[in-house]
């Protein structure tokens, strides 16, 4: 709730490790998305694997909002805005990893990928709860990066470091234009809220 306004983000994990997502943000210019759903599409089991995964992602969303999103529906049912928010919130809780259909067979976001393989593989090994975030995570360190961080990227990641003297800092360009957008989105909000 925002603002008196309920928003629905389809986002479930978010990866927040700079390293990473720098890493992800230089192989997917490289044409990396285009290039693992090729790689998908030509192999049953690994359709069936994305398939599964999309499923999983979708089942922890509900299993963590949904009770409280229907509460929270139930509670402003007369409200102007939550017109349609019920349908909405049906397809949200239903999506797949980054707002996907359960059934697209397609990888549409490699950072969404990793994040949810490493936030859903508490009860197991990643490769059991997200075996395309597993690969992903493979190529990298077969390309060289250290996944598990190195002796300068933990700068950005406290706040004792002042960005301006971090040896390492990056901001995705990605999340950067992600990040406008939910504000523009917010501000046009609030002014229909005063209209």
């Amino acid at each position: 709730v925002h603002g008196g306004r309920i928003i629905l983000e389809s986002g479930l994990f978010r990866l927040s490790c700079p390293l990473l997502v720098k890493a992800i943000d230089e192989w997917e210019a490289e044409g990396a998305v285009e290039q693992l759903n090729s790689e998908i599409r030509s192999d049953a089991r690994k359709m069936d694997e994305l398939r599964r995964v999309h499923r999983d992602h979708a089942s922890s969303r509900a299993t963590l909002y949904a009770v409280r999103a229907r509460a929270l529906l139930d509670e402003r049912e007369a409200d102007e805005h939550s017109h349609g928010l019920r349908e909405m919130l049906e397809v949200v809780l239903a999506s797949g990893i980054a707002g996907q259909n359960v059934a697209k067979v397609d990888v549409k976001c490699l950072h969404a990928q990793v994040a949810d393989g490493l936030c859903r593989s508490a009860e197991g090994t990643m490769a059991e709860a997200n075996p395309i975030a597993s690969g992903i995570l493979a190529r990298l360190v077969a390309s060289g990066v250290e996944v598990m961080g190195n002796a300068v990227c933990y700068e950005q990641c406290i706040a004792c470091v002042p960005k301006e003297e971090a040896k390492f800092h990056y901001t995705s360009v990605k999340n950067k234009s992600k990040l406008r957008k939910t504000l523009r989105r917010r501000k046009e909000g609030r002014e229909q809220d005063l209209t």
